[in-house]
């Protein structure tokens, strides 16, 4: 359940989360990260590489892309 991971990784130290991050494919971590609080994302963005760090916030932001769309369209 991804809900339920996310609010595991939210209670992780954001460094701790990040090193973990560091290993997840960009998609599946945007994934986690869009269901945190931006707060905690933030953090845990933060301690993420900077490459890696990078693609999930493209990958984020493209997902947020397609959500904006989706309420104009309505």
């Amino acid at each position: 359940d991804m809900e339920h991971l996310a609010r595991m990784y939210g209670t992780m130290k954001p460094d701790q989360a990040a090193s973990i991050f560091n290993q997840m494919d960009s998609d599946f971590a945007a994934g986690f990260l869009r269901l945190m609080r931006s707060e905690q994302a933030g953090m845990i963005l933060a301690g993420m590489e900077t490459p890696k760090a990078y693609a999930v916030s493209l990958k984020l932001a493209a997902q947020n892309e397609d959500i904006r769309e989706t309420e104009q369209g309505e």
